[in-house]
């Protein structure tokens, strides 16, 4: 009786090329979100008591600067509708309500966004998983205000209630658990980078912001690497 069992060709070969392809591409993520690593780095690095006793606005900005020069990417001062727009200065008006619509009372992300050098991430596409490490983030506890500020208004009412909220986004975190393990787990939040307002122990595995946390949000994927064309496949 001839011998039908036949030794399956060894996969070894193939294992080395799969994990080379993985690295290169992981590879070109990084050097296309370079800013955004750079963030994250800086942050992992640092000491995060130093940012307690600063407005979140101004630590957003501190840390894309430091990056951004760190890696070459330059950016505007804040004098400039660059400024304006990270800042949501208002005053004067007419010239608040001069500049692109989409882009007022977005905070950092309309600003990165108005020069070409991030990507707008609506809150579906936040939630979906959309966001890079080191995006930049503006967030809105009550709706209303942001149409105020992106109409020029100022925000009136209980600082405690009214207020924005400016922070880096760091990753997202999971569920536990899952019904199907076949599929991607849901996430139920996400990992920041503030002045410790929402992020008091930012390290802690259990601390996370939910999407409940505000009413508005917005992000911006940092886009100031190299070309998509360059992502290898």
């Amino acid at each position: 009786m001839p011998d039908v069992w036949v030794k399956p060709p060894s996969l070894a070969p193939d294992i080395p090329t799969a994990m080379e392809r993985q690295r290169a591409i992981l590879d070109a993520e990084r050097r296309l979100n370079s800013l955004g690593w750079q963030i994250v780095t800086n942050y992992d690095l640092a000491s995060m008591s130093q940012y307690f006793r600063c407005s979140c606005v101004d630590v957003t900005w501190d840390r894309v600067m430091i990056a951004g020069a760190q890696v070459g990417v330059a950016l505007p001062d804040k004098a400039s509708s660059f400024g304006r727009l990270w800042y949501s200065h208002i005053e004067p008006k007419g010239t608040w309500l001069n500049l692109p619509w989409m882009y007022r009372g977005t905070g950092a992300a309309g600003a990165m966004a108005s020069i070409g050098l991030g990507s707008f991430v609506d809150s579906a596409g936040i939630w979906a998983g959309k966001l890079q490490p080191g995006a930049v983030m503006q967030a809105w506890n009550v709706a209303e205000d942001y149409f105020r500020v992106m109409n020029g208004d100022p925000v009136v009412g209980d600082g405690e209630v009214h207020y924005g909220h400016s922070f880096i986004f760091l990753n997202y975190v999971h569920s536990d658990s899952d019904a199907d393990a076949d599929t991607d787990k849901a996430i139920i939040g996400m990992q920041i980078a503030d002045n410790g307002f929402r992020s008091a122990q930012p390290k802690h595995p259990n601390r996370y912001i939910t999407p409940s946390e505000f009413a508005v949000w917005f992000g911006a994927n940092h886009t100031s690497g190299v070309p998509l064309t360059d992502l290898i496949y």
